[in-house]
């Protein structure tokens, strides 16, 4: 059982949301049917998306550089449309969260090159969380430790083992979360991107959590509610 928690701090994809990702270039070639205009090793390339997801290109720049489009916007929201198509919430989302923000301030940490803002819209659940922290406004990833230290820092009043951390990657929910001194639940993923820019589990010893589940519900178990 967890006690003194006051924070419940949840990931996105692969912990509320499910499903699968197509590859980008999928998306823009294939699907909206772009023509790349740069050169072959200028492909959207796992180190360009991270980049992207720590803020430091954009979406447009992108475009306008591999594709040359002239309305860069606008194919954005297009290809985030056709990229999120496949995705569902994972079962009992809905009634988690409705259940949690009676008693705690529910916070989302997401690594994200900008998709995870329409995905909470697209299912409606920004409303659940007080906060809201993506890779792409922090400049960080969660694989960072500076992430979890600017989320903390927006809550100086609050110690860290007020905070459990609920996702579905070791490297990324577990590793720094647990270091810092919070809590942290490890959810069984249900995800999958070709794409996928995150850092690997290694292993080691700190990126075991204090507990694993497999469904949200499972959650309820080890909260005081």
């Amino acid at each position: 059982m967890l006690r003194g928690i006051k924070y419940i701090i949840f990931d996105l994809n692969g912990t509320l949301v499910i499903g699968s990702y197509p590859s980008w270039r999928e998306v823009f070639e294939n699907k909206l049917g772009l023509e790349r205009k740069g050169r072959e090793e200028e492909e959207l390339s796992l180190e360009r998306l991270r980049l992207m997801a720590k803020g430091a290109r954009s979406f447009e720049e992108v475009l306008l550089r591999l594709y040359g489009v002239k309305n860069p916007r606008e194919i954005k929201g297009r290809a985030f449309e056709l990229y999120t198509s496949s995705l569902g919430l994972r079962e009992n989302t809905v009634d988690v969260l409705e259940k949690l923000e009676k008693k705690y301030r529910l916070i989302l940490c997401s690594d994200t090159t900008g998709v995870a803002k329409e995905v909470v819209k697209k299912f409606n659940i920004k409303k659940y969380f007080t906060r809201l922290f993506y890779s792409c406004e922090l400049g960080f990833l969660k694989s960072e430790r500076k992430f979890w230290s600017e989320v903390l820092s927006n809550f100086p009043s609050s110690e860290p083992s007020e905070f459990l951390v609920i996702g579905d990657s070791p490297r990324t929910d577990i590793y720094w979360p647990k270091k810092l001194g919070m809590h942290t639940i490890l959810i069984r993923s249900a995800i999958s991107s070709p794409d996928d820019y995150v850092e690997k589990p290694t292993g080691s010893i700190e990126e075991k959590p204090e507990y694993t589940i497999e469904t949200l519900k499972d959650i309820l178990n080890y909260l005081d509610l």
